[in-house]
């Protein structure tokens, strides 16, 4: 494969990797719906019941998610910069090490931001990269299942007539 053909299988690469880390911000969205409406019920209710427990994991539950989304926010922007660069580079041919720079200079600029530690170990490679990035989808989707899961676990009991 020439350095052409190189740059353009990363950039299809990294852009479906764009794709699949936007699913992220519906996940996101949805997980500030139900966040908001944990915090009204724990905030209307002033007895400690197993339902404001399970909003409480609601709650803590959507912190963790709004975590992930904002670095699954932040992969998205990078790898669809990295697919517009590469796509651009392949079709123009200034393609002789494109991929490899950017990612070198990638982990400096991380490195210089205080955000990565450069080590004497091998740079990671894109397909690392994007298996990292879905591993914090995946996180994210998580931590959005739980919280949605208490969320709905709380209103059910809270929905119980009570007993005599």
């Amino acid at each position: 494969m020439d350095s052409r053909q190189q740059a353009s299988a990363a950039a299809l690469r990294a852009g479906i990797a764009a794709d699949a880390l936007a699913l992220g911000r519906g996940i996101d969205r949805w997980s500030l719906v139900f966040a908001f409406l944990a915090l009204l019920w724990m905030a209307l209710q002033a007895t400690f019941s197993v339902t404001g427990l399970l909003f409480l994991l609601a709650f803590l539950a959507a912190g963790a998610q709004k975590l992930f989304a904002l670095r699954v926010a932040f992969d998205r922007r990078i790898f669809a910069r990295w697919a517009e660069r590469w796509q651009h580079a392949s079709l123009t041919g200034q393609t002789a090490d494109a991929v490899a720079n950017d990612l070198e200079a990638f982990d400096r600029g991380l490195a210089a931001a205080g955000m990565r530690k450069l080590g004497g170990e091998a740079p990671r490679g894109l397909d690392d990269r994007i298996g990292g990035a879905l591993r914090l989808l995946r996180l994210q989707s998580l931590a959005f299942v739980i919280q949605y899961a208490a969320s709905v676990s709380a209103a059910l009991i809270a929905a119980l007539p009570l007993p005599a």
